[in-house]
């Protein structure tokens, strides 16, 4: 089974959240039909982007330019960012959103209503009327977004530089909070500092036998935290959330959490990709954290378990690069209620599919990523009423698809990288073929 336990690249959570309705459920009205004829911005469309493009494009957030209303800059017209951000949208690149419809139904899925899309460009036909803001209606409050303050937000002791001759610096740091006692994870994010050079942020969780161990590891390695890559140290550390570009912020709705045993000592996992930075920039420093909430004992524990194919290989030079892996689930002792699952793969993947195949040869889409976007990683999580189970008689299929041509190389300081051959790493160059699932167990009360 050293297919389902080496697996090492984190996966993770923070960033911007689908817009809800006040129950919680995905937004999915409809657009008003325009009556008098003409579509204006804060009438017919400042609603459509504040409700589905402003939670990450807003001061501050991952996306490069915020659409959030601002008087000044409507004095001479419409902002730059309009005609992009219209344009984007009518290409269907913009809200970003990877999976299929036609797998599994997906909480706060980022997907337009009926009509959104026909009243954005008539809107931008007509001349991007701005229109009276009095006529503006405020957005639905979205509750996946409302958590309050955090219950812990942590960080390492001090703020680290990376390695610029290391092309993939992991580094990990100790973060100090004791838990006197058993706690359970209600919510997690990362609280951002210099993502634009993080390939990926993991909190690990190790036993409190592990707690002279971590202390040494960082003793004996200067500067902040120590050098990590692959694990935090020990293989038997626990995978708690994390972040990759374009996720965001795991909440696990009522009466399911993830559990924090008494003792645990937490480790963050950061993943620098130096490569990302123009060859005569400064280096900067981070100090990444994360926020969690915690809550009470609940009825159901969230776990996830990884599985992987870690024989890859892409030829140099080949377009289309098909791997297939099946692994049994016979080391689950009863059957288990699937929740989600966190898919990845690095800069040549085209696709992604994970089915679970029943005992009759039968077949359920699991999570289906036809177009891959590097950019736009996170875990997604089932409608509550998506009952799938798996157990021991089962088997699971991950297969993915690269291109790994000329033209769909990335681009190192400027210059785009010849071809070469890539197998299974952890590095940013090195390929994956990876999935998370999330599954939910009774928990003893």
């Amino acid at each position: 089974m050293v297919r389902w336990m080496a697996v090492t690249v984190g996966l993770a959570l923070a960033g911007c959240a689908a817009p809800t309705d006040d129950d919680g459920d995905t937004d999915t009205d409809t657009v008003a039909a325009v009556d008098d004829g003409v579509v204006t911005y804060h009438r017919d469309v400042r609603p459509i982007f504040d409700r589905h493009c402003a939670a990450c494009h807003t001061d501050g957030g991952v996306a490069p330019f915020s659409m959030t209303y601002a008087a000044d800059a409507w004095a001479d017209g419409p902002p730059s960012w309009v005609p992009t951000a219209v344009a984007a949208m009518e290409a269907g690149t913009m809200p970003p959103w990877m999976p299929s419809q036609d797998c599994q139904p997906i909480q706060g899925a980022r997907v337009l209503p009926d009509g959104a899309l026909d009243t954005v460009t008539a809107w931008a036909d007509g001349g991007f009327v701005e229109g009276d803001p009095s006529t503006y209606k405020a957005r639905t409050t979205d509750a996946a977004l409302d958590l309050g303050e955090p219950t812990l937000t942590l960080r390492g002791d001090a703020a680290y530089t990376p390695d610029r001759a290391r092309p993939d610096d992991y580094r990990c740091f100790v973060l100090d909070h004791t838990f006197e006692e058993e706690a359970w994870l209600d919510a997690f994010t990362v609280v951002p500092d210099a993502l634009s050079m993080v390939h990926h942020v993991i909190l690990y969780r190790l036993d409190a036998d592990y707690a002279d161990d971590v202390a040494r590891w960082d003793a004996e390695d200067d500067g902040p935290g120590y050098t990590c890559f692959g694990s935090p140290g020990t293989w038997e550390a626990e995978t708690v959330a994390g972040w990759a570009p374009g996720s965001t912020p795991e909440v696990y709705g009522d009466d399911l959490a993830r559990r924090i045993s008494a003792g645990s000592v937490l480790v963050l996992q950061m993943h620098y990709n130096t490569l990302t930075l123009p060859t005569a920039a400064t280096t900067p420093s981070d100090r990444t954290g994360v926020a969690l909430w915690l809550g009470e004992r609940p009825r159901l524990e969230l776990r996830s378990f990884p599985f992987a194919d870690l024989d890859l290989y892409l030829p140099a030079g080949d377009p289309d690069v098909s791997a297939t892996f099946d692994a049994s689930l016979d080391f689950l002792t009863r059957n288990v209620r699937l929740k989600g699952a966190f898919p990845h793969m690095h800069q040549l993947g085209v696709s992604m599919r994970v089915d679970v195949v029943r005992d009759d040869g039968s077949e359920t889409c699991l999570v289906d990523i036809p177009d891959w976007d590097f950019n736009w990683q996170q875990a997604y999580f089932y409608d509550d009423d998506v009952d799938l189970f798996v157990g021991p008689d089962d088997q699971l299929r991950i297969s993915c698809t690269y291109d790994n041509s000329t033209a769909n190389q990335p681009v190192v300081n400027g210059s785009q990288l010849e071809p070469r051959d890539v197998a299974w790493g952890d590095g940013s160059l090195d390929e994956m073929c990876l999935a998370y699932l999330y599954a939910s167990l009774p928990v003893a009360q």
